[in-house]
């Protein structure tokens, strides 16, 4: 098992402890380093996220990382007026009526000069509390995550 490979399982564990506990996921990385695993905060960095964590990696000499959010997913169908909005960047997904949009976590996971590995669980909110389904790979998706995913740095 490779180091990337601990951390997305480590990325998985602690999102469904996180989620089931009743918290809201804040979005961190966690950074592979020749130091060891660095765990980063990136709330205030969302907006910036192209910018500011590209340097950062370069500075800690980062060999990959894992990224985990929590954020509105929703399926639309390719070509639909949703789709064509949203990839246009005139709706945001959290805009979609409640029963278009589903609550998830996303976690992306990207080796250095590497294309970048998508995987993600809806949260429900059941009577008994938030509960995660299972995580499940969107092969392809690095490249629709626009500025989450940074594949070389």
């Amino acid at each position: 098992m490779t180091t990337l490979d601990k951390m997305e399982q480590c990325a998985k564990e602690s999102s469904k402890r996180i989620v089931e506990s009743g918290d809201t996921h804040n979005p961190i990385m966690l950074v592979d380093t020749p130091m060891g695993l660095c765990v980063v905060g990136i709330g205030g960095l969302k907006d910036k996220f192209r910018t500011s964590i590209p340097p950062l990696l370069r500075k800690m000499r980062a060999t990959g990382y894992v990224l985990i959010v929590e954020a509105w997913t929703t399926i639309t169908p390719v070509g639909s007026d949703n789709a064509r909005k949203i990839l246009g960047g005139e709706m945001e997904v959290h805009e979609l009526p409640p029963d278009d949009r589903d609550e998830a976590i996303i976690i992306i996971s990207v080796e250095k000069g590497n294309r970048g590995k998508v995987m993600t669980a809806i949260i429900d909110n059941t009577p008994n509390g938030r509960k995660l389904r299972q995580f499940r790979d969107l092969p392809g998706a690095s490249r629709s995550m626009g500025r989450m995913a940074i594949e070389d740095w």
